[in-house]
């Protein structure tokens, strides 16, 4: 049963205004969510001041009063803070006038290269943008979705460079904002991009003109997604069986590109389909094994010298060490919106038992769901 009392109001009102906000047809101008933003400050501001000076309000005023005005206050605050975000990351989509381009691009592989029969796809973070036609430099989003396809328009089969993570290419590309299928239960692409940070996707044109696919150097950036392709490849090299070796993958690293559509047909029937990501049950048990560990091995210091209990209490270690595994954990396996919403809810129950608030579960869970709407809506 949710309790009223305490921040339990303030947090569902957070999670009301959010929503509301999601479910809004059309964005509002940005100078609208700034003055509301500005205006729920002095809202709470003035409430501050005003319970500070009541002293004669009749008794049910003052009972009921800052239940009002916190509800109000999460509302406003957490709506215009939502649709001011929305509206920031709007303003970098890809220029109509530039798709259908051919552009020279040039930046750097920042995600997992996701292996099909018909070529690959990866991240590209982007460093510098260019026409082809007369080297103008132009304006694209930072974040791009890339397709490199392994048949050319000609139908003839080629064969694709071993695209690593972390490499900086110079790639010949037209770019399109993203777009899909828009039927009743099917899945959502643009929403998918929206969620991922991706405003545009494109695809390699080795026959544009202009220079052709380009290597340049391999850098340090991204070097977890370096990591998890030299994982993915010893798993690879390890398992010569192709099912065994994709389904392996999704449950180490996340990588789910290498799984057949047959499997996910018997995954799905089955109902186990959840478990072939790394999911929120994924990152809780390996938190929780992790804080067993710690606990034991911080109560059994004593045998190597000082007692680390002494320094600070076992429970506590325990509980910040199992969150920062899992926070290592979601890292590697790809930092997915499951793994995200998880360590961000761990990180919330950790704080309130570091601090002592014995608060009830409903508002646990309602501080948690705040949590993760704060860090992403």
């Amino acid at each position: 049963m949710l309790h009223l009392g305490g921040p339990a109001p303030w947090l569902l009102a957070w999670l009301t205004g959010t929503a509301l906000q999601l479910f809004q047809p059309d964005l509002w101008p940005g100078q609208a969510y700034v003055c509301l933003v500005s205006g729920a400050c002095l809202m709470g501001i003035v409430n501050r001041r005003l319970m500070a000076r009541w002293t004669t309000a009749p008794p049910r005023v003052i009972a009921w009063w800052p239940l009002c005005a916190a509800v109000c206050l999460g509302l406003s605050l957490s709506f215009a803070l939502t649709g001011l975000r929305a509206v920031w990351f709007a303003q970098e989509a890809l220029d109509p006038a530039l798709e259908g381009v051919d552009l020279q691009v040039t930046g750097v592989v920042c995600s997992l290269p996701q292996w099909h029969s018909d070529g690959v796809r990866f991240g590209f973070q982007v460093e510098q943008a260019q026409r082809s036609a007369d080297q103008l430099s132009v304006q694209i989003p930072a974040a791009l979705n890339i397709g490199w396809y392994s048949i050319n328009h000609d139908g003839q089969a080629r064969a694709l460079p071993d695209v690593q993570a972390g490499e900086r290419w110079q790639l010949p590309l037209r770019l399109k904002r993203p777009h899909g299928l828009v039927n009743p239960g099917g899945f959502d692409t643009e929403l998918w991009m929206w969620e991922q940070g991706i405003q545009a996707t494109g695809n390699v044109r080795e026959r544009a003109p202009g220079t052709p696919p380009l290597r340049i150097a391999a850098t340090w950036q991204n070097p977890i997604e370096q990591w998890r392709q030299q994982v993915r490849s010893k798993i690879v090299q390890t398992l010569k069986e192709p099912r065994f070796s994709g389904q392996t993958a999704a449950l180490l690293l996340g990588d789910q590109a290498s799984i057949s559509q047959r499997d996910w047909d018997v995954f799905r029937i089955t109902g186990i389909a959840h478990l072939m990501s790394i999911s929120g049950l994924h990152i809780t048990l390996w938190a929780w094994v992790a804080r067993w560990l710690i606990a034991r091995l911080w109560r059994y210091s004593d045998l190597w010298g000082r007692s680390w209990c002494l320094t600070y209490p076992a429970p506590l270690a325990a509980l910040w060490g199992g969150v920062l595994f899992a926070l290592g954990y979601a890292v590697f396996s790809g930092w997915g919106v499951p793994a995200q919403r998880t360590v961000i809810m761990l990180l919330a129950a950790c704080w309130l038992r570091v601090n002592a608030l014995h608060w009830p579960l409903s508002a646990q869970w309602l501080l948690a769901a705040v949590a993760v709407c704060v860090w992403d809506p």
